[in-house]
């Protein structure tokens, strides 16, 4: 008899993850790219963490092997898993982080989510794809958390200093261990860190079996900071996930307790309450004469594409567009219904996007 009660109630549980995990799209590129999101009951203005698939897998696949769900029924935050074009990612290009970019701004729409604490973590292939957010994307992405992912052959150069926690085994055959010292390099230099670590060993120090040691980079510019968790004898896993990772340290446990130390807001930062909203809340409305942008005092300049990417106008913001408090933003022609990306500037040269739908 217990043993029924015991799956019906597994049965209820995996029912009730089935209904708070929900499978989406939206238009992105010209293709409608899928996601799952999976967002808890009783939220307010929550945080947001992008949780990005390695390659040759799928946002159900880093969904269970990750268990980020848990953290986001504890935490009330939500987590998002969006799902790469033939289960890869460009690494290094802009189609997926438009799309990414797009995919926050329809979940801001949707859950009125904290635009100051969106974070961004992945395995593998999507630990490459969170180093190129946090380095192109810095002024929307919080802080980032790449397990078993290196930055790709280029220098770093995001517009704020980007707290970064690395996740890494010395036996990845898939993506070695070996590219670690120059992903770590590489975002000490651009973050203004100290070079010597103040190095835990074993971590957690609790723990005198554990494999894991901790190289801390820190304090850095901007309040951020580097740390480096490297598994000892790990493969290409993520530590304590569903495939067979490591048990000395629970990989999802830790990228959550470094996210809520950060925050675009510095008085955000180490989980404070959070009540204020980044200052992006540009309302956006299309009449005959063109668009109308509200809430955009600070912006400089505004570019507009299309679902293909192709751009439809370019406007450097000057006194004769500001009008009644708005932006007037004049059209040659008159566009096709559908969805369009915004880009926004403002006069320190920070960048933002903003989806809208032409009617």
């Amino acid at each position: 008899m217990c043993g029924n009660l015991m799956k019906a109630a597994t049965t209820i549980l995996l029912f009730c993850y089935v209904i708070l995990a929900q499978t989406d799209s939206i238009l992105s590129g010209g293709i409608y790219r899928s996601f799952i999101v999976y967002a808890p009951a009783g939220l307010s203005n929550p945080p947001l963490v992008v949780n990005i698939h390695g390659l040759s897998m799928d946002a159900n696949m880093e969904q269970t092997m990750t268990g980020f769900n848990k953290i986001a029924d504890r935490e009330k935050i939500i987590v998002v898993y969006p799902n790469g074009i033939d289960k890869k990612w460009d690494i290094s290009g802009t189609a997926d982080v438009s799309f990414i970019l797009a995919l926050i701004d329809t979940l801001d729409a949707r859950y009125s989510i904290n635009r100051n604490r969106v974070y961004s973590t992945g395995f593998s292939m999507g630990g490459f794809m969170s180093h190129h957010l946090g380095n192109v994307a810095a002024d929307t992405i919080a802080a980032i958390a790449p397990v078993a992912g290196l930055v790709v052959g280029r220098s770093l150069k995001p517009s704020r200093p980007m707290p970064v926690l690395q996740i890494h085994g010395t036996a990845d055959s898939t993506v070695p261990y070996s590219g670690v010292p120059a992903t770590i390099s590489a975002w000490v230099k651009a973050n203004g860190c100290p070079e010597t670590p103040l190095v835990t060993s074993p971590y957690p120090s609790t723990k005198a079996e554990s494999k894991v040691v901790k190289e801390y980079y820190g304090p850095c510019n901007g309040s951020s900071e580097v740390v480096l968790l490297t598994v000892n004898g790990l493969g290409h896993n993520w530590p304590g996930g569903g495939y067979g990772g490591s048990s000395d340290i629970s990989a999802s446990e830790e990228i959550w307790e470094f996210f809520k130390q950060h925050s675009l807001d510095p008085l955000q930062a180490g989980g404070k309450p959070e009540t204020a909203r980044r200052k992006r809340n540009v309302t956006i409305r299309y009449d005959q004469s063109g668009l109308r942008l509200a809430g955009a005092g600070a912006i400089s300049a505004v570019c507009c594409c299309d679902s293909k990417g192709r751009s439809i106008g370019n406007w450097t913001i000057c006194t004769a567009y500001r009008r009644h408090g708005e932006i007037a933003l004049p059209m040659g022609a008159v566009p096709t219904p559908g969805i369009y990306l915004l880009s926004f500037k403002n006069g320190s040269g920070l960048s933002f996007s903003r989806t809208f739908a032409m009617p």
